[in-house]
């Protein structure tokens, strides 16, 4: 059975099945033709998900992906307010979880001369010491970058205008 697609993506896929027929381009070009735009999009986010980024399966993809014709949106605003809120919550989590391995860190230097490797080449020696406090201050490095009131006023902004996507109700005075 044959799928209708826009014009422009029914030319790609044409001059596709000219590629040799073990290409990604052939193959997909093969699916396209009896499968609809929306299965193909979903072969296409596998594709981008899985595939390494310079794959030709992923720049296939990415050749075509604009080029469906979606009737519906990838993701309702609802869904990706969530993940806003679900990515302010990781950070927090991360900043904690860093703090804390700091600490774990620090507690160790009583007993950093076990983590020495003495060497004659000053290159090659490691110093127990030295190591916990550089990983303990990156860590803490970590932990105030994230507390930073501009990535947490970022992300507000960001949530603040994701709000703002939604239908609305056009039927009175106000909004026309």
């Amino acid at each position: 059975m044959k799928i209708l697609h826009s014009p422009a993506c029914r030319k790609l896929l044409s001059s596709w099945w000219g590629e040799p027929r073990e290409s990604v381009r052939y193959r997909l070009a093969g699916i396209g033709y009896d499968h609809t735009d929306i299965q193909i999009r979903d072969l296409l986010l596998t594709i981008l998900d899985e595939d390494p980024a310079d794959s030709d399966a992923v720049a296939a993809a990415r050749e075509l992906w604009p080029l469906l014709v979606l009737t519906e949106p990838l993701h309702t605003p609802d869904e990706l307010l969530d993940e806003i809120d679900a990515l302010t919550a990781d950070i927090e989590r991360v900043r904690m979880r860093t703090e804390m391995l700091a600490a774990k860190y620090r507690a160790l230097e009583p007993w950093s001369e076990r983590w020495n490797r003495v060497s004659a080449d000053p290159e090659e020696a490691e110093y127990g010491s030295s190591n916990i406090d550089y990983a303990a201050s990156d860590l803490n490095a970590v932990r105030v970058w994230l507390s930073h009131k501009f990535v947490r006023e970022q992300l507000a902004k960001a949530r603040g205008y994701a709000a703002k996507i939604r239908e609305y109700d056009d039927t009175t005075e106000e909004n026309r």
